[in-house]
């Protein structure tokens, strides 16, 4: 049974950006099955929605424009919070997973649906509840899922799974990692390395000090803000040099972690080719040493071409 205290956090939303209810599905029964009562509003049948589900119990609704009993019409938001809310009335502790939001979009003005969700975010913060709202954000307009990004504590995909639904990696001494998709997964690894001993490093392009509180970094953790501004823990994007010595002088302790983030300002600073260069280096310089080397590569920093190409001699996580 997975444990939801791995999967989410109370009190918050999350966007599950999919083409089908899959993913939301899965923490939806994960919830349930740790003790949470669920509530599913689906663009489907009762009967059809809870056929996706495992052998959980659920309240379950269907909203659509079709007349049948129990039926909530997608135009009417009032009734549908309003049915969410007894139900959370009723419970203790909730989770609520929305697959309405195109039957929504297609009843209602943006602003009324983005206004909807909002109001749900906020009282299910002041409750404990837990929200899932599946959607595909390649049928939304850009500017619409930027507003709809907003209002989520994350946006979950398959390639941007909770840790606990992700298949464990073997960890290998002297190997590089790209963490493709999801950011906050590699500084979660070096947090844990560092609480177990292991000396990390991390570049990055934000302060240091919000980095190292943001992701609980260990103490020992060497945080390096990758900027030309003046400041004790800075180093310059624009040194090729510079950050691949700093880098190798780190990895000459032996079986450290080095974790690379910012590689849009590194390309901005000096172009692909001397990166890629750089970066080939401090994969051998991980090799020789025993390091683990992490790199940080958010979807749409790396064209498809230039992933290939970085992930040679490399795994993609």
């Amino acid at each position: 049974m997975l444990d939801e205290k791995t999967l989410l956090e109370p009190g918050n939303t999350y966007i599950i950006d999919e083409p089908e209810p899959c993913l939301s599905v899965t923490l939806f029964e994960a919830a349930v099955r740790s003790g949470r009562a669920g509530l599913f509003l689906s663009s489907e049948p009762r009967e059809r929605a809870r056929a996706r589900l495992g052998k959980v119990e659920v309240d379950a609704a269907w909203v659509t424009d079709v007349s049948a009993p129990g039926a909530l019409k997608p135009a009417m938001l009032d009734p549908i919070n309003a049915l969410r809310e007894r139900f959370l009335d009723r419970h203790g502790r909730t989770v609520v997973l929305f697959d309405i939001y195109n039957a929504l979009a297609s009843a209602n003005d943006f602003n009324n649906v983005f206004k909807f969700f909002s109001y749900i975010r906020d009282d299910s913060h002041r409750r404990d509840s837990i929200n899932l709202i599946s959607l595909d954000s390649a049928a939304l307009k850009a500017s619409e899922f930027r507003m709809v990004r907003r209002l989520a504590r994350d946006v979950l995909t398959n390639d941007n799974r909770p840790d606990s639904l992700r298949p464990a990696i073997d960890w290998a001494e002297g190997s590089t990692y790209i963490f493709a998709s999801a950011e906050a997964r590699a500084y979660r690894v070096a947090a844990e390395a560092g609480r177990a001993g292991r000396h990390v490093m991390v570049l990055t392009r934000d302060l240091p000090d919000g980095v190292r509180q943001r992701h609980s970094l260990h103490d020992s953790a060497v945080v390096l803000w990758l900027s030309r501004t003046k400041h004790q823990h800075s180093l310059r994007p624009d040194s090729s040099r510079e950050l691949f010595d700093k880098v190798a002088g780190f990895m000459g302790l032996g079986k450290v972690m080095v974790v690379l983030d910012g590689l849009d300002v590194l390309m901005a600073e000096l172009g692909f080719n001397e990166l890629f260069s750089t970066v080939s280096h401090m994969k051998d310089q991980a090799r020789m040493t025993g390091s683990i080397l992490l790199i940080v590569a958010p979807k749409g920093s790396l064209s498809t071409e230039e992933l290939r190409k970085f992930s040679h001699a490399a795994e993609v996580v």
